[in-house]
């Protein structure tokens, strides 16, 4: 079985972008971690590298959530300038452990699908900082109005990905 270069990269993606979500998680101001979320950070990365040797395996899915409980167990501050950096780094150990556990690990693909995929990967993306800059904003109204604005918002947001990405990916 020949893997080729596009696998490789996407195989490298998932276990450097769960490495930088963990270091990221730390890096934040007022990080708060401990030896119970190194363990977890340590068990997540194990997954993260089993991901890349097996992508079609559920091992994707485990690390993406023990990084985000990691995530939650270390950073103290939900609206901190790194929190849409380490979501958009969840979103490419996503991305790329979905494209890689979709095909052959010997097939090339056609530019058309990585195109397909890197506008669903922008749009997710735009929607996570979206969401990410009106929680930020609402954090300075009253809770009633902060938590209905955040809401309506995510519902608009989830509602138009979920528009774009049948329209982008079925095309």
């Amino acid at each position: 079985m020949t893997i080729t270069l596009q696998s490789v990269a996407l195989r490298s993606a998932i276990v450097v972008s769960a490495m930088l979500i963990v270091l990221v998680a730390a890096a934040t101001e007022d990080a708060s971690p401990s030896a119970g979320s190194w363990t977890i950070a340590l068990v997540a990365l194990a997954c993260a590298v089993g991901a890349a040797v097996q992508p079609d395996g559920p091992a994707a899915g485990v690390a993406i959530a023990l990084l985000l409980v990691n995530w939650l167990m270390v950073v103290d501050d939900e609206l901190s300038l790194l929190t849409p950096v380490g979501a958009v780094l969840v979103l490419v150990l996503h991305t790329a452990a979905s494209l890689e556990s979709v095909t052959p690990a010997g097939i090339h693909l056609a530019p058309s699908t990585y195109r397909r995929w890197a506008i669903r990967w922008a749009i997710v993306a735009a929607a996570a900082i979206g969401t990410w800059l009106a929680a930020l904003a609402a954090a300075n109204i009253d809770h009633t109005s902060n938590i209905v604005l955040v809401l309506g918002i995510g519902l608009l947001v989830g509602g138009g990905v979920w528009l774009m990405r049948a329209r982008v990916l079925s095309a």
